[in-house]
């Protein structure tokens, strides 16, 4: 079994657009999941962060 590694935003998080409280959609909803939906045999790891960015200066 292979493992795929999903690292992104609030969007590979899986954020409701508009949510004050970081709502998340469930799992067989996000990208993530619907792609573990159709990669049976692969095994996916989701680590999404909501506010990850490349616009702003450390």
């Amino acid at each position: 079994m292979e493992s795929i590694l999903a690292f992104g935003d609030s969007n590979t998080w899986g954020l409701v657009p508009g949510s004050r409280t970081y709502e998340r959609y469930p799992w067989e909803k996000r990208w993530t999941g619907i792609l573990q939906n159709e990669l049976k045999e692969s095994r996916i790891l989701e680590e999404g962060l909501c506010g990850r960015t490349t616009v702003f200066e450390d």
